[in-house]
């Protein structure tokens, strides 16, 4: 059986996922089913819902974790609504540029989405227009687009966050005798162009 590598974002023949990404898999499977059993509106939101968590997640794990990252994601703060989570994500090249386009186009959809009272449909604007310029499966059925974009974009992301909790867990060392050889070099620096201008 032939399973995503959670440390290398490749395949490998044998490489079993960690326990937390079992449960994330979870998660997708079950956004995978309602992808089948809901309309067009409700899966907008839910999906959009779906990938702004994995958003979050990622950022998470190329944050710092603690109570001021908490604060910064939370939903009325800073980095709270989807739109700066992907921006942010993409200027930190966490995400490659095709996927900051998807992501912005799940993110309109969804907005248009949960911000109308009438029936929502993936073949009518704004949604349409969306989907026919992601460029997925032209002259197709725009639910199947939606769904094929989304489900690429889940699995990229899955990527990203397995890649970003490994380098999260790597332990940096610093040298506390090269740091303080630096500062000295760098005091004695200082102290020498005094000496030459007084």
């Amino acid at each position: 059986m032939r399973r995503l590598s959670y440390t290398s974002g490749v395949t490998s023949g044998t490489h079993q996922p960690p326990d937390w990404a079992d449960a994330r898999a979870t998660r997708i499977v079950a956004l995978l089913t309602q992808l089948h059993e809901c309309n067009d509106h409700v899966l907008a939101i839910v999906t959009g819902a779906f990938v702004d968590e994995q958003i979050e997640d990622l950022l998470r794990h190329a944050m710092r974790s603690g109570k001021q990252t908490d604060e910064l994601l939370e939903d009325s703060r800073a980095l709270g609504s989807m739109s700066v989570r992907i921006t942010l994500s993409y200027s930190l090249k966490l995400i490659s540029d095709d996927i900051f386009r998807m992501l912005n186009r799940i993110r309109k959809i969804r907005n248009a989405a949960a911000h109308t009272s009438l029936e929502f449909r993936f073949s009518d604007p704004p949604a349409s227009h969306q989907i026919a310029s992601s460029g997925i499966g032209l002259g197709a059925d725009p639910r199947k687009v939606y769904c094929s974009m989304v489900l690429v974009v889940v699995c990229y992301l899955e990527i990203c966050i397995s890649q970003a909790a490994a380098i999260a867990t790597a332990q940096i060392v610093v040298d506390q005798d090269e740091v303080k050889r630096r500062a000295s070099n760098l005091i004695d620096m200082v102290r020498g162009k005094g000496d030459r201008n007084g």
